[in-house]
């Protein structure tokens, strides 16, 4: 029969005699994850070890593997990465059990932009803080925009001639760009019959007549005409300077002879198709 002797690597055959005869243990090994079990065949004496794992074997980028001494069970894992600053692109990266190392370009989670040339940012591996020229892509027709961090830059000058819209306020008007960007700008009217439109907002406005006075040959009347077509006769007024000269105040003629005849509304907006001839007013 078979007896674990005294020592653990060792049982004794038993005779029927008494005698007994020492022998090494003869063992089968079964495995798992965790552990290994060796059982002798003979005594079923079983003893539960941890493995006993050599050197780590590099596999590929990602992973290396060791066996176990005893068991020959191999486990896979992934590298154990320490990252080394290398220089402003580049760190070393190096796993502490199997040595596998190789060079990678820094990465950075987010960049902030320090000025319309560069970025800056920190590597996410070995914290290198990192300064970087912007990488612009177009963004509308005005501007560009980094991809990684968001700086924007113009690079046109604005065409406000996109859009227009009008305003509350009869002088000026909105004027807008194609990238968006809006500026405020004077009315442009032209006049087409008793209505001033913007050439731009089309805004539209009653027309305020704007005259310019042209002194008639009876030296009592001017005609005032305005630059759409109105035009009319009035009589003058002014003033009488030193020496009985008088003076229109409008046309600036002068009336030699004594001060101008009054004149009344009737005479006002009288027209002329001739200077000396009042007619009705025309546009």
């Amino acid at each position: 029969m078979w007896e674990l002797s005294f020592h653990v690597s060792k049982h004794r055959i038993l005779f029927e005699c008494g005698h007994y005869f020492v022998q090494d243990l003869n063992w089968n090994i079964s495995s798992n994850d965790d552990s290994h079990v060796l059982t002798c065949k003979y005594c079923q004496y079983q003893v539960i070890q941890p493995h006993a794992f050599g050197q780590y074997e590099q596999l590929d980028n990602s992973m290396h593997s060791h066996t176990c001494t005893t068991c020959k069970h191999v486990e896979n894992n992934y590298h154990n990465l320490t990252y080394h600053q290398l220089s402003s692109a580049w760190h070393t990266v190096v796993c502490t059990d199997c040595g596998y190392t190789v060079n990678e370009t820094h990465t950075v989670s987010e960049y902030s932009g320090v000025d319309d040339q560069s970025h800056s940012g920190v590597c996410i591996h070995c914290e290198e803080a990192i300064l970087l020229s912007h990488n612009y892509e177009p963004y509308n027709s005005c501007y560009e925009k980094c991809s990684e961090c968001g700086y924007i830059i113009q690079v046109k000058e604005h065409d406000y001639t996109h859009r227009y819209e009008s305003m509350t306020n009869i002088v000026k008007h909105y004027a807008y760009c194609e990238c968006g960007a809006v500026t405020v700008e004077d009315h442009t009217f032209s006049t087409t019959g008793t209505v001033d439109i913007c050439a731009f907002c089309k805004l539209e406005k009653d027309h305020v007549h704007e005259y310019t006075y042209v002194s008639c040959l009876d030296q009592r009347t001017h005609r005032k005409i305005c630059s759409c077509g109105v035009s009319s006769i009035e009589a003058c007024f002014g003033m009488t300077s030193p020496g009985s000269t008088t003076c229109c105040m409008m046309c600036g003629q002068t009336m030699n002879g004594g001060a101008i005849q009054p004149w009344s509304k009737e005479d006002e907006l009288v027209p002329l198709d001739d200077e000396n001839n009042p007619e009705e007013e025309t546009e």
